[in-house]
């Protein structure tokens, strides 16, 4: 049957799911970067699909792009088909987001094998739960019942884990949070920024958020008084905030967007937002921009 080999492997299904996304062609190289595969495997997996008659090439070797073959009833069927799994998926990120968002926790996130794509069938869907050492069980609880109906409905598995600021300063890297998908709380991404550029010292006494926005509120003074040095430092930090919205997740560009939006105010009203003691602040200081602005950590 023809579609044996056309959804026949995994290279297949991720080029077709792009394609199947887009009305205008596509170079290998920027599929390649989508599907998160191998340039030399993209080629092969053109040149079947050619083959078989689902795509069609446009332009001269080697920068010709792929389409999918129009009109024609595979394309119409290849699309239905990608149109639901994303129906199906935007179902599963709907309920869960409602379900963590009911949680008062310190941060939740959807695992990255699903934001990056690398999932398999049957693997399942990890959720993270970072709270208070004291409250953290009980939180990923709460979400394991909230998610019961959903986990039916979908006939998938859930699988929460929990997480403190213990761990996240201790055992895990940003390339464990890459791909992820922001839930609820402060994204992960900005609290492992925060942990990390902790002193040795403090990363040991950090039990729970309260400590994290002291030791944050500190460092943003000694921000403050590096702007002043050197007001060039902003421009450092716009620099940072633009490269990092290129891959940062969707929860994690909304406080992005802000930091840019702040960024073009004037140096003394940027410091001033630094070291405001209130809730606006105090949450925009998990996700500081100002990565080089300190070059020395406290004892």
């Amino acid at each position: 049957m023809p579609l044996n080999h056309i959804l026949g492997t995994e290279a297949n299904v991720r080029v077709l799911r792009v394609l199947a996304e887009r009305r205008v062609p596509i170079s290998s190289a920027e599929l390649a970067r989508q599907t998160q595969l191998q340039r030399s495997t993209v080629s092969r997996t053109l040149k079947q699909l050619d083959q078989l008659g689902v795509i069609d090439f446009t332009g001269i070797a080697p920068q010709a792009q792929a389409v999918l073959r129009e009109p024609g009833m595979l394309a119409k069927a290849i699309r239905q088909l990608f149109d639901n799994e994303k129906a199906r998926f935007d179902a599963l990120l709907a309920g869960i987001q409602d379900a963590a968002g009911k949680l008062r926790v310190m941060s939740a996130w959807l695992g990255r094998s699903i934001g990056l794509g690398i999932d398999q069938p049957g693997d399942p869907v990890a959720i993270y739960v970072l709270d208070k050492p004291e409250n953290v069980a009980i939180s990923a609880q709460l979400l394991r019942q909230s998610l019961e109906r959903l986990e039916r409905k979908l006939d998938v598995t859930f699988e929460v884990n929990e997480l403190t600021l213990a761990d996240l300063a201790t055992t895990i890297g940003p390339e464990a949070l890459e791909g992820t998908t922001y839930l609820a709380g402060v994204p992960p991404t900005g609290l492992l920024q925060s942990v990390q550029q902790l002193s040795p010292r403090e990363r040991r006494r950090v039990t729970s958020h309260s400590d994290l926005d002291d030791a944050a509120l500190a460092r943003a003074r000694r921000i403050a008084d590096a702007i002043k040095r050197d007001p060039s430092l902003i421009d450092q930090a716009r620099d940072y905030v633009d490269k990092r919205l290129r891959v940062a997740s969707k929860g994690e560009k909304r406080e992005l967007d802000e930091w840019r939006r702040i960024l073009k105010g004037p140096p003394a009203a940027i410091r001033k937002l630094l070291v405001d003691p209130g809730p606006r602040a105090t949450r925009l200081r998990q996700t500081v921009p100002f990565l080089g602005a300190l070059t020395e950590k406290p004892e």
